[in-house]
């Protein structure tokens, strides 16, 4: 009879007596195992966003006896009593008793202290409701890439409204990708600050003593030296007053305006040969005489 090269005999071994092992046979560890809770590393790293599941929590479980290959019963240690492991929920994440899964309200940046489980919500909405800031990431984590419309629409579940210039939003994402790491404390969107109005104030139509100065032989002007007070002829206008001015309304977040804070009137008080007119606003002098600045338009 020909032998086959390579063909195996499927009679006992000669050394054992046995039956070789069957190619499904396998071998495993005794166990013991005390209560687990598993995530991904990345988890620390990266965000995670509303019912993303994040972690789970797995039981403790009796010690059991392992196996060799060859059917040899494995101890396991001695006296081990499984502990449980208890984890307290935390902000801005809820606990899925049908998996035993932890899942994310928000987005935010996961973590684990002291035996609580929260999220840390990234977006920061300041004070006066203008600016939204926070840490852009290129990727969640599993892996996957964030999205401008993912932020967007995280926005919006916080009540913003105004326009979210998404482009400007997806190149700095796109650099957070390739960099590999965070941009820290970005302005993710904002509102407008209101822009305060403008204080009454004196237009000199004629130049003041404080803006002359004396001329040299040299024909150099010494700002130092102020000279003389200027003249201004009769019936001639010295200066006009303008009315304070009310600013630019902002707007927040939830699309609110914020009034502005409107400037304060300027009050003049007439001196010597100088005549207001009609308009209250417009002063012109008497006779010829020196012009100053003072407490009054004219000296």
């Amino acid at each position: 009879m020909t032998k086959t090269p390579h063909s195996k005999s499927s009679t006992p071994s000669a050394r054992t007596g046995k039956s070789p092992a069957s190619p499904w046979s396998k071998a495993f560890l005794p166990r013991n195992r005390r209560t687990l809770l598993s995530w991904r590393w990345e988890i620390s790293t990266t965000p995670v966003f509303p019912g993303d599941r994040f972690a789970r929590l797995h039981p403790a479980l009796e010690a059991a006896e392992g196996q060799t290959i060859d059917g040899k019963k494995l101890k396991p240690k001695k006296n081990f009593k499984p502990k449980p492991f208890e984890v307290k929920m935390g902000e801005n994440v809820e606990h899925d008793p049908l998996t035993n899964a932890y899942v994310s309200q928000v987005w935010g940046m996961a973590r684990l202290k002291d035996g609580t489980i929260s999220v840390d919500l990234i977006p920061h909405i300041s004070e006066d409701a203008i600016t939204v800031t926070g840490n852009l990431y290129g990727k969640d984590f599993k892996g996957r890439d964030i999205t401008p419309a993912q932020v967007e629409k995280e926005m919006r579940d916080l009540g913003v409204v105004i326009d979210i210039d998404t482009d400007l939003l997806d190149q700095k994402i796109r650099r957070a990708r390739s960099a590999g790491t965070p941009l820290i404390d970005q302005v993710i969107t904002q509102g407008a600050h209101p822009v305060p109005g403008r204080d009454g104030w004196l237009e000199y139509l004629v130049s003041t003593r404080e803006d002359t100065g004396t001329e040299d032989e040299s024909g150099r002007l010494d700002f130092r030296d102020k000279g003389a007070y200027p003249l201004v002829e009769p019936g001639q206008i010295v200066a006009r007053l303008h009315a304070p001015t009310s600013g630019e309304g902002g707007i927040d977040l939830y699309g609110k305006t914020i009034p502005a804070h409107g400037g304060k009137e300027l009050r003049v008080h007439l001196g010597e040969n100088i005549l207001v007119h009609e308009d209250k606003r417009t002063f012109e002098a008497r006779r010829k005489a020196s012009w100053s600045w003072k407490e009054a338009p004219c000296r």
